[in-house]
C-alpha cells in the first residue's frame, strides 16, 4: 500500500485527499549516487551539507521549539535534516569505496572525504591523516601512470 493511502475496511485503499501528488516517502538512491562522477559526488555532498546547516539553523528558531525541545513542526524538520544528513553520508561512503581512474577524480574524491571529515572533526590529527592518505593515493596513481607509459 502506498504510504499516502489509507486502508479501508474492505482492504481497498483511498488516497489521502490532502496528500500531494507523487510519492510520500523518499529513499536514498545508492545506485544513482554510484553513477555520479567524483566531481558530481563532491558537489552533491557540498549541497547536502549546506542544506543541513541552513535547516539546522532554522530549526533552532523559537517557532520550532518549546523550551529545550522541538515542537511538532520542529520534529518534522528534524526528520528532514536526518534524511539530508544520511544522503550526505551515503555520498561520502560511495566516494570512499570508489576507485577513481584519473588524478582529477582522485582529487575530487579527496575533497569529498576530507571536506566531510573536516566538517565533523573535533581534532586536527585525524584530518591530517586523511589528507596524507589522499596525497599518497595521488602519488601512487602518478607512479602507476609513469610505470605503464
Amino acid at each position: 500500500m502506498d504510504t499516502n493511502s489509507t486502508a479501508l475496511a474492505d482492504g481497498a485503499s483511498e488516497r489521502d485527499p490532502h496528500a500531494p501528488r507523487g510519492p510520500m516517502t523518499l529513499t536514498i538512491d545508492m545506485a544513482a549516487l554510484r553513477r555520479l562522477s567524483m566531481k558530481e559526488i563532491r558537489d552533491f555532498r557540498s549541497v547536502m551539507h549546506t542544506l543541513s546547516d541552513v535547516l539546522c539553523g532554522l530549526n533552532c528558531q523559537p517557532r520550532f521549539t518549546e523550551g529545550d525541545l522541538y515542537n511538532e513542526a520542529g520534529e518534522i524538520l528534524d526528520t528532514i535534516i536526518d534524511f539530508i544528513n544520511g544522503y550526505e553520508q551515503a555520498a561520502v561512503n560511495v566516494a570512499r569505496a570508489a576507485t577513481p581512474a584519473s588524478n582529477r577524480e582522485i582529487e575530487w574524491r579527496a575533497w569529498t572525504v576530507i571536506g566531510f571529515e573536516a566538517d565533523m572533526a573535533d581534532e586536527l590529527a585525524p584530518l591530517a591523516v586523511s589528507v596524507t592518505e589522499a596525497l599518497r593515493d595521488m602519488q601512487a596513481h602518478v607512479r602507476e601512470e609513469r610505470r605503464v607509459a
